[in-house]
């Protein structure tokens, strides 16, 4: 298993999925969905107008992306109203994601922590939710666990701080692996 952070364009990152988000009230979308949107000639603020997808918390939608983007899927996961999302809030959208590329049998995604900066989250607590998550979910699922590829999407000065926190989960992971 490789958990990794990066700091570079979500369209640039080749993976099997990409997990995205935004919040019900966000408009226009912003950061790594924006650019994601923008690259697919605006799908999802197509989907917005067309009330297709809301935004609504814990809303779910996969798209193929047809080469515009560097991944075959697009996972859009709602964060409802910005002002109700909290730690616990995250949690459960973390979990929900985990459950949802688990059931998509995938051997790499990449995503930036869903919310986390818009809502003043401390990315050291949400780093390790999100690892412990992965790790609990895809347990029982080893064979896609040994050979997972995760990448976390953050900004460089937020890299400095994550980074440990990834190395010591991926390391206990790979450790229990092994055994």
């Amino acid at each position: 298993m490789k958990i990794r952070a990066t700091s570079s364009f979500i369209d640039k990152i080749e993976t099997d999925i990409v997990v995205l988000s935004f919040f019900e009230d966000e408009r226009p979308l912003k950061g790594s969905t924006g650019l994601a949107d923008w690259r697919t000639c605006g799908m999802l603020s197509k989907f917005i107008l067309e009330n297709r997808v809301t935004g609504e918390f814990k809303e779910k939608l996969l798209l193929p992306v047809k080469k515009r983007l560097a991944c075959s899927k697009l996972l859009v996961v709602g964060l409802g109203p910005a002002k109700l999302f909290t730690f616990e809030r995250y949690a459960q959208i973390i979990d929900i994601i985990m459950i949802t590329v688990v059931k998509l049998d995938a051997v790499s995604f990449a995503m930036p922590l869903p919310g986390v900066g818009m809502a003043g989250l401390d990315y050291g607590l949400a780093t390790t939710r999100f690892c412990e998550s992965l790790i609990s979910i895809f347990r029982p699922k080893r064979e896609l666990l040994a050979d997972l590829s995760v990448l976390i999407v953050a900004q460089g000065p937020r890299l400095k701080e994550i980074n440990p926190i990834i190395a010591k989960h991926e390391r206990r992971m790979n450790e229990e692996l092994a055994t």
